[in-house]
């Protein structure tokens, strides 16, 4: 027992990785060998629970506290590691039982409070029980720097910003070095466009993540906020690596042995793919595939498609489309990331695709423990993972072009008509309906808090992608062009009073910056063609917005930037056939915007051509054409699996157009939408 203590000891004064695991260890054995030779002390078992802990071995740690609680029952100690391990295990029923308990016996057991906030926060989302008991820690240490940034992160996740920053800031003025606690303010102020101190933290946000990455350590800027800053390909490829390797690489050691494969398809056999994605039901991008379900044939392409899900299903009319239309549907939320890469082997999954990528709800862990032989980034997080155990991503030409190859470090899918999917067709038709749309003309603009008799430029997305160039460039088109207004959205509702003193001190008079909230989903598109001109952000474009406001007709001035996330909407006006809107650089994007608007103000038609052009390419450009995208993603599928098959490694692979192609929107587009 006492040399147990004494390697815990040697542990914490360890001068390297491997001496502290070695000693850890050493301890681990010597708290064996003391729990065994000392049954009636339970407590042994406990210390024998931690280190098994430390060292990473949760199911051993499990076990040995399951035997503690049977010789120490209602222990407050031992019901509190109780729910510690069996939430990281995934537990989350059972953990929250323990860790109730452990308080009703001790209501001072904070380690408790911890650890059911954590659960209610990330697992149930129930953030008003996470605050609760994130304060009742609080309480008793008023001046810790870990539960002042627990309470930021549940207010950010509530979009109660400024009650974030405000705890942030606490945390900060405690510990001032905290990056993550830095980045996490510094990401909500960009939030809220509140940027009175955006240069100096630019240059702090470039000089941590410089040194972080110089020194091989995971950056404190997660990379989903990355691409939102003005950071090189090569910054945000080291980024996700670097993520990559220390979030989720170690979850491969958990496997006994790597998964095996089979190298060919047996006669008649399909070719199983599966989508591991938490976006199904009614969000962005739930919306976005149900086309890809609905078009998908595995009879005639001899692919066979499963779903799994990472998130319970909402019920919506969205995830019941999908039910309807696969058959292999798997929740995988309530798995460990073991179960859930056994489960996907055990199906025989060829090809696993990463629809989430580097945002909520991924789940990486299963990806980095490969449970197919090919895997697939794609869609969710708009770049590179920078993993070794992602083969692909899917691109095409003007995204993912193969001189950028430098950027990913997977292989280039490049698609022949865009790679974003989307089912737009399938969900709004009636957008493309002329009975539907006479509600929004010029003069109904008034219904929806927009001007008559103004040119409207508009920008629709979330306002963390704005910068204060880009704004001071919006101002300066605003004050070229007096007869007109900017709307935005409340996105979120607190950037309102930061854009609005932005416009004041740019010399533009506040009430011409027009802020709506969205409107219910059915109408959102239609309400978007009230504008005139959509004015791109460009450091991180328009995605499935742009999707929505070209499909309402909307015409997008852009520009064409140098990484996948900078080139989306460029990319659309390619395949919709109008490079016209597409400006060189910052100076050409503000002149062309003035000259548009000024024109059009004089009665000239020069945007109503380029909005007739993008209303015809909605049905005859392949842009959003869900059938013919399906189609073109099967030969890639088989494609890569051909490659597979020959034993060739991942590479660059261009898929050619189907020249034979025949079908039109018009062919197989509903009449009528299934979801409104």
């Amino acid at each position: 027992m006492r040399l147990g203590y004494y390697y815990l000891t040697k542990k914490d004064q360890a001068s390297t990785i491997e001496k502290r695991q070695s000693f850890l260890s050493l301890a681990c054995e010597a708290f064996r060998i003391a729990a065994d030779s000392t049954v009636k002390k339970p407590e042994m078992k406990v210390q024998l629970a931690t280190c098994y802990y430390e060292m990473g071995k949760q199911k051993e740690a499990l076990l040995e506290l399951k035997k503690a609680n049977l010789l120490l029952p209602n222990n407050p100690i031992v019901l509190s590691n109780l729910g510690t391990v069996q939430k990281d295990l995934r537990l989350y029923k059972e953990a929250e039982e323990n860790l109730l308990a452990a308080i009703k016996l001790d209501p001072s057991r904070i380690d408790a409070y911890k650890i059911l906030a954590v659960i209610y926060q990330y697992v149930h989302f129930d953030l008003t029980k996470a605050a609760l008991y994130h304060h009742a820690v609080l309480e008793a240490q008023p001046h810790d720097p870990t539960t002042l940034h627990n309470l930021g992160s549940t207010y950010s996740m509530g979009g109660k910003y400024k009650e974030a920053i405000k705890y942030y800031s606490m945390a900060l003025e405690l510990v001032p070095d905290s990056v993550v606690t830095f980045f996490e303010m510094l990401n909500l102020k960009m939030t809220i466009c509140d940027w009175g101190s955006y240069d100096e933290e630019m240059k702090r946000l470039n000089y941590i993540v410089n040194v972080e990455l110089a020194n091989s350590q995971k950056s404190g800027l997660a990379s989903w906020y990355a691409v939102n800053y003005p950071l090189s390909a090569e910054t945000l490829k080291k980024i996700g690596y670097f993520y990559g390797m220390h979030d989720h690489a170690p979850a491969a050691k958990l496997l006994p042995k790597p998964f095996q494969y089979k190298k060919k398809l047996a006669t008649g056999e399909k070719l199983k793919i599966g989508i591991v994605t938490g976006d199904t039901g009614d969000t962005n991008v739930g919306r976005d595939i149900v086309g890809w379900f609905r078009h998908h044939n595995e009879y005639e392409s001899g692919i066979e498609l499963y779903l799994y899900t990472n998130k319970p299903s909402d019920g919506s009319v969205f995830f019941r489309d999908i039910q309807k239309n696969c058959k292999n549907i798997h929740e995988i939320q309530s798995l460990s990331d073991l179960s859930a890469a056994n489960l996907i082997h055990s199906h025989g999954i060829y090809i696993l695709i990463n629809l989430n990528g580097y945002t909520k709800y991924s789940r990486n862990e299963i990806f980095a423990m490969r449970p197919a032989p090919i895997q697939i980034n794609f869609k969710g997080y708009p770049g590179t993972l920078g993993v070794s155990w992602m083969d692909y991503i899917l691109g095409d030409e003007i995204t993912t072009p193969f001189e950028n190859e430098y950027h990913f470090s997977e292989k280039i899918i490049q698609m022949p008509h865009g790679y974003f999917m989307a089912s737009y067709p399938d969900v709004f038709p009636h957008i493309l309906d002329p009975e539907y749309m006479k509600q929004f003309t010029v003069e109904s603009r008034q219904k929806w808090g927009l001007p008559v008799d103004k040119f409207i430029f508009a920008d629709f997305n979330h306002l963390r992608k704005v910068t204060p160039s880009l704004y001071k460039t919006w101002m300066n088109i605003l004050k070229s062009v007096p007869e007109s207004v900017l709307w935005l959205l409340r996105l979120p509702e607190e950037a309102e009073e930061y854009l609005r003193k932005e416009a004041r001190n740019n010399g533009v008079d506040p009430d011409r910056i027009i802020f709506t909230n969205f409107a219910p989903i059915k109408d959102h598109l239609a309400v978007k063609s009230l504008a005139d001109l959509f004015l791109d952000t460009i450091v991180f474009n328009a995605h499935g917005t742009a999707m929505d406001s070209f499909w309402a007709g909307l015409p997008i001035l852009t520009t064409l930037g140098d990484q996948l996330h900078k080139r989306v909407t460029a990319d659309f006006l390619t395949i919709l056939g109008v490079p016209e809107l597409i400006a060189r650089d910052l100076e050409d994007y503000e002149e062309k915007a003035i000259s548009l608007a000024k024109d059009s103000i004089r009665g000239g038609d020069q945007l109503k051509q380029l909005r007739k052009k993008i209303e015809e390419g909605r049905q005859t450009s392949p842009l959003f054409d869900t059938l013919r995208w399906v189609a073109d993603w099967q030969r890639a599928m088989k494609e890569i699996w051909k490659n597979y098959e020959l034993g060739k490694k991942p590479a660059h692979i261009k898929i050619p157009s189907d020249d034979s192609w025949d079908q039109r929107i018009s062919d197989w587009m509903p009449k009528t939408s299934d979801f409104f």
